[in-house]
């Protein structure tokens, strides 16, 4: 009899060939082939989904870096990462705006590949942000590229360029443009106080449309959230008609969101967590 030789581990017991079997499921820990003359050790049952359990670990590791690697990319605040559809409270009044923007997630390649994006306003408090980064860290877990700001960032990222060497303004604008969804948070404020400055507005308004006008041509989305309806960006804010064109054709859907206040509620939550600590 040709006789074939493994080391035998401690959690192992040899066969009448004197070969590793496994204690635990007792399936054997080897491959034998006679015919070619080969024995070589190989994974029994036990083993095999152990292997699997930690290359399914090691996969979760891998794209919950991706994940958060684009969470940190997008430039969103921490306070927003766990934003998520489950974890909001939504109610009778906001139920169809949160559905639609769940909708919207859910066909984010056909609005990615037509550039169409949201626009969603309402009152103060109402949860316009965090309902952006709901749909935000959707997109994120989906594997989309984001970039979650607002023009007054924008603005200053613009002045800096210009007085950096290392980037310029144009160069700026194209990095924005790489992002499959870009989200402008509070799209009117910059606004308020336009009338100190004329010339200033006048810059503003130009960037504003730079930046929108760039995405719109390379049918690329933007998802907004303001305190304005679209027509009321040109009756209260008289902002120019080119900017509102733009806003409206790049909008698929303009969602209006009402409801509770919910920064009134949570400054209330936090009176009282303060309250119990005697502060």
């Amino acid at each position: 009899m040709m006789e074939y030789k493994l080391n035998i581990l401690e959690d192992e017991f040899a066969d009448e060939l004197g070969l590793p079997i496994c204690k635990k499921c007792l399936q054997p820990r080897y491959y034998l082939s006679k015919e070619d003359n080969i024995c070589v050790r190989a994974a029994c049952e036990c083993q095999s989904k152990q292997f699997e359990i930690q290359r399914d670990n090691e996969i979760a590791k891998c794209n919950q870096q991706k994940l958060q690697a684009l969470r940190e990319y997008s430039l969103m605040g921490k306070k927003y990462f766990n934003c998520t559809f489950e974890n909001s409270t939504i109610n009778e009044i906001n139920k169809v705006v949160y559905e639609k923007c769940q909708k919207y997630t859910e066909h984010a390649k056909i609005m990615c590949e037509n550039g169409l994006g949201l626009y969603i306003f309402g009152p103060n408090g109402s949860g316009k942000t965090h309902l952006l980064a709901c749909i935000c860290n959707r997109l994120i877990e989906f594997g989309y590229r984001c970039y979650f700001t607002n023009f007054f960032e924008i603005f200053k990222a613009i002045k800096q360029a210009n007085y950096m060497k290392d980037i310029s303004e144009s160069e700026f604008l194209n990095k924005i443009n790489e992002v499959d969804f870009l989200f402008i948070d509070d799209l009117g404020k910059e606004f308020l106080a336009r009338e100190v400055g004329q010339n200033s507005a006048k810059w503003l308004e130009e960037k504003v449309f730079d930046v929108i006008n760039k995405r719109y041509n390379a049918k690329l989305p933007i998802i907004f959230s303001g305190n304005y309806s679209i027509q009321e960006l040109g009756t209260v804010l008289d902002l120019d008609r080119s900017i509102l064109e733009r806003i409206n054709e790049i909008s698929a859907r303009c969602l209006y969101l009402t409801g509770q206040n919910f920064r009134k509620n949570l400054q209330q939550s936090n009176s009282e967590l303060l309250k119990k600590l005697g502060i």
